[in-house]
């Protein structure tokens, strides 16, 4: 197995690529020249991430090698592939709209081959702003040409004798001649299979699955070594995840193809965070005293809240929170479903993007990714709920023209429980959304996007609910300890 290695590896990276049998090969990439051809794109150059994509093309410098079977990253061998190797030629299998995928080639390796394509880098437009653009545009006959079936155990040169590419031929006799004359086979979309196509048709193959020799996980968004894609590719992602288990310790001794960072994050999420929401918890119950209180920016927020209703900054009066339906500050609904809202994107931001590794494994990353959500969005909406308990003894005291006493002082009978209630049941509506077409059995593609969408729709309801839930119950629990209700058994009602 021979990897050809470009940018900033580490040699911690190099040493474990040579410990599991490959032979590593550092290269200089080869820029991308951004000769992209297609029309509609007024005068943009090639995504980012292709920034050194025609590197690829460096395979064809490897010349101690007859032959070289070439696969790209995200695909994996489910079969024995020696027969390949009968190809000597140009190999690869041919996919809709005519075109050539290069995420599995045969090839003969040949400098003068390299040079013609470095040569005509510079002519040659690529219709995807890759290499693959480009290889087609440079073997513009690759459709044209027979199928080969390596199964049959015949030489390309022998199975197709008499097919070869006239144009190459013709402009090139030295690259032709080192390439075996540019002959050409198409291979059996089983040594390239799409997961794409897969995943589109509904789970199912347009092949017998026992004719699927190459695994090809081609969906840009969803490759098998990030946690999320399990949630769209299924067991395909099983096959990737069961050779990354049988991988041997790494060179830094880490096994299962973990990393040092993987294992931070896991080790954090299993043993700091919930040392850190024991901590948290006893702090708090320390402040619970000194809750009505408030600085100079929750002052501030609440008097512009409250400009919108009365000269005295409410609504209505203090006789209000004697009735059962207690009337709230104008505006209070939607700033508690924004500040939900915003509180629930931020701990999913900050949960995948910051704290959990892209490539950890998918059991652990949606483990972590429900702890710290749900732990992140409990401190960020509990502080806007703390905000609405001051704001409500503001408000009633403000109402009766009374100091802020604390009416009972401390948090003495504070709806933790009610509490709890609501933000578990914002929390399990959300967690539930990503297997609602799993729970369900729905295999299509666009039937399991349809019904998540329409999960994400019923679970945001529940949450704009349950948000404006909890922070009425925390503003009219300020609200009674300024102003408290006749009777110690006294109700109020959450509007």
């Amino acid at each position: 197995m021979v990897a050809l290695v470009a940018g900033s590896a580490s040699e911690a990276t190099i040493e474990t690529l040579t410990m599991d049998g490959w032979k590593v090969h550092r290269v200089e990439a080869i820029t991308n020249p951004g000769l992209w051809s297609q029309s509609n794109l007024h005068g943009k150059k090639f995504p980012a991430r292709f920034w050194a994509v025609y590197t690829k093309l460096l395979i064809w410098s490897l010349t101690e090698y007859g032959r070289l079977v070439y696969l790209d990253a995200d695909t994996i061998a489910l079969q024995n592939l020696d027969n390949l190797f009968l190809c000597d030629g140009f190999c690869g299998v041919l996919r809709q709209a005519e075109r050539l995928n290069t995420g599995v080639l045969v090839i003969t390796p040949s400098k003068d081959v390299l040079n013609d394509m470095l040569d005509k880098i510079s002519e040659l437009p690529s219709y995807t702003g890759g290499d693959q653009g480009f290889l087609n545009a440079y073997y513009d006959e690759f459709s044209g040409s027979p199928m080969f079936y390596p199964s049959q155990g015949l030489p390309l040169s022998q199975a197709n004798p008499d097919w070869r590419s006239q144009k190459h031929t013709e402009e090139n006799q030295t690259a032709a001649a080192a390439a075996g004359g540019l002959r050409m086979g198409r291979i059996p979309t089983g040594y390239n299979a799409d997961l794409g196509l897969f995943i589109t048709n509904s789970n199912r193959w347009h092949i017998p699955e026992d004719q699927i020799h190459i695994l090809h996980y081609t969906l840009a968004a969803f490759k098998p070594w990030d946690w999320y894609s399990s949630w769209i590719i299924g067991p395909s992602g099983g096959k990737w995840q069961g050779l990354r288990n049988r991988l041997p310790p790494s060179s830094q001794g880490y096994q299962y193809g973990q990393t040092k960072g993987q294992n931070r994050a896991w080790f954090c999420g299993i043993v700091i965070l919930p040392i850190v929401v024991v901590v948290a918890g006893i702090y708090r119950r320390r402040q619970e005293a000194e809750m009505v209180g408030g600085g100079l920016v929750t002052q501030l927020i609440m008097s512009l809240i409250n400009k919108g209703g009365n000269g005295n900054g409410s609504t209505s009066n203090a006789s209000s929170l004697h009735g059962l339906v207690p009337v709230l500050p104008s505006g209070f609904k939607l700033i508690s479903i924004l500040a939900g809202i915003v509180s629930l994107c931020a701990a999913l931001f900050i949960s995948c993007s910051i704290i959990i590794p892209p490539q950890i494994a998918p059991l652990k990353g949606w483990f972590l990714v429900y702890e710290w959500s749900a732990a992140l969005f409990v401190v960020v909406f509990g502080q806007f709920l703390s905000f609405c308990f001051k704001w409500g003894h503001r408000w009633a005291s403000s109402n009766n023209g009374s100091s802020n006493s604390s009416g009972g002082g401390g948090m003495s009978g504070a709806p933790i429980g009610q509490t709890a209630v609501l933000m578990s049941c914002a929390l399990i509506s959300m967690g539930l959304t990503p297997w609602a077409a799993d729970l369900l059995q729905v295999p299509s593609f666009v039937s399991r996007i349809l019904l998540t969408a329409v999960a994400v729709a019923l679970a945001l309801v529940i949450c704009t609910q349950c948000f404006i839930s909890l922070a009425t119950v925390w503003f009219m629990f300020g609200a009674r300890r300024a102003a408290p209700l006749p009777g110690a058994a006294a109700k109020y009602a959450v509007v």
